[in-house]
């Protein structure tokens, strides 16, 4: 009997050791987008955040059966850093200028990023002195910290005074970086700049090139380290409390994704809200995320914002155009989608409504004093959903597309409350602009009952991401 029990004990725990044993397998490093990326890799997170985002993606996609391929320990060229740049800030136009560099053709996939990155108002990326850029070229990791610190400059983030520069040097030479001293005297000052800002490991060899998966983890903590998001809703619905409501919750919404500083304001004058626009986002950067919300009448002259006058595509643009940063507009009211629809449901152009094209293209100030004037026209940076075309009813409680932008962003703003993400189709944790349009014109029309409504997406099925808890 006893050397049953023994038996049996020993088949026991032979059973838990190979159960651990496969628990183990299991739980092994996953691949989320790249079979050669891990969860053990330092740049995973990285490589993830980049393919989310669209700045930085693999040689080869991942598609619904097969994972991609990124090769993080191939060397990034400069043809790949600056199209990174370019990408993370919305692939704006170079500002007329034309291409200086004879070995970069037009046509190439890198070309609108150096023509752009390389222009006189930018300065991000130079060529050599014999006029070539050589895209192909490798990076190394004193060049890659330098491309990071005048991307920092051109955004805001950092000045590249020459108080400054001498003030990371500094930093530089008080480092606990083993090789400190390798750094060149044009790479100095950048590196004591990426090393105050945690971007590099003490072990750093500056001549060495450098890796996609190390360029990878830079820029997902740049990202980390500077971008600020801003909100503001702004609601005048003569006595329409419920729309108020919606103000308050957009504000609400807005905080909960990481805005810095949010506000709701209701009722305003032209110059309030002229006032209200600049308290909300005069702080802006290149990187930066600012949230736009307003509710109001509309019709066939403009948005009924201002006790005395309306809203106009041209206002608004040119309000938009004051700031830095990429703008994610919510337009609650009737007649509001014709601010950015160009065409109707026939491919007829919709000229008798609002100035679309006006606030398509915006209007360019040489005046204004900002780091992005090439790119106010024909926007990228913009980023809108309105609740209704022409001739369409929008402020029935049943349908109103407010109600439905924050269910499909996770919040029920009558109970003040986050639930499920319900537009996060993809289930990554995060909400893209198309995503919540989908989500959010499903509804409306699931939900119809008079008029035909809808909502209007812009730019369309764009992948850029609006709402993220976190990184």
């Amino acid at each position: 009997m006893k050397l049953k029990r023994f038996m049996c004990t020993i088949i026991v725990i032979a059973l838990l050791i190979t159960q651990f044993a496969f628990s183990v397998v299991a739980d092994e490093p996953e691949h989320k987008y790249y079979s050669d990326v891990s969860s053990a890799d330092y740049y995973y997170d990285a490589t993830n955040y980049l393919y989310d985002h669209d700045i930085l993606k693999g040689y080869t996609l991942p598609t619904s059966t097969t994972l991609g391929i990124f090769r993080p320990n191939v060397i990034i060229n400069r043809g790949q850093m600056a199209i990174a740049f370019w990408r993370m800030l919305n692939k704006p136009q170079p500002s007329g200028t034309s291409m200086t560099f004879s070995d970069v053709s037009q046509g190439a996939y890198y070309y609108d990023a150096i023509a752009w990155a390389s222009s006189s108002n930018v300065g991000i990326v130079q060529g050599y002195e014999n006029g070539l850029f050589k895209p192909n070229d490798p990076i190394t990791n004193q060049t890659a910290c330098i491309m990071l610190y005048r991307f920092a400059c051109h955004c805001g983030y950092s000045s590249n005074s020459s108080s400054e520069q001498q003030q990371y040097i500094n930093i530089l030479n008080n480092s606990t970086l083993v090789n400190r001293n390798d750094f060149s005297n044009p790479s100095k000052a950048a590196a004591g700049w990426a090393y105050s800002h945690g971007f590099l490991s003490n072990s750093v060899v500056p001549s060495a090139q450098a890796s996609r998966g190390a360029v990878a983890d830079y820029i997902y903590h740049f990202y980390i380290e500077f971008q600020n998001k801003y909100g503001l809703a702004v609601v005048n619905t003569d006595n329409m409390s419920y729309v108020a409501a919606c103000g308050t919750g957009m504000k609400n919404l807005f905080k909960h994704y990481g805005a810095t500083s949010a506000s709701a304001k209701q009722d305003l004058s032209s110059s309030q809200f002229h006032n209200e626009m600049t308290n909300a986002f005069s702080s802006a950067k290149g990187l930066d995320i600012c949230y736009l919300y307003i509710a109001s009448h509309g019709g066939t002259s403009g948005l009924g914002l201002f006790t005395n006058g309306v809203l106009s595509p041209t206002t608004l643009r040119g309000e938009i155009d004051r700031f830095n940063g990429t703008f994610v507009v919510f337009i609650s009211g009737c007649h509001s989608g014709t601010y950015i629809s160009e065409e109707n449901g026939s491919s007829q152009e919709i000229e008798d409504v609002f100035d679309a094209t006006a606030f398509m293209n915006g209007i360019y100030d040489s005046s204004l004093d900002l780091d992005y004037s090439e790119d106010l026209r024909d926007s990228k940076r913009i980023k809108v959903l309105c609740s209704s075309r022409e001739s369409e009813l929008s402020y029935s409680t049943d349908r109103f597309a407010t109600n439905y932008w924050c269910m499909g962003a996770g919040y029920n703003y009558r109970s003040n409350q986050f639930t499920t993400l319900y537009a996060d189709e993809n289930s990554d944790g995060r909400i893209s602009l198309n995503e919540l349009y989908e989500y959010s014109h499903d509804q409306i029309l699931t939900n119809l009952t008079s008029h035909i409504q809808t909502v209007v997406c812009h730019p369309n099925n764009d992948s850029f991401i609006i709402f993220e808890s976190s990184y």
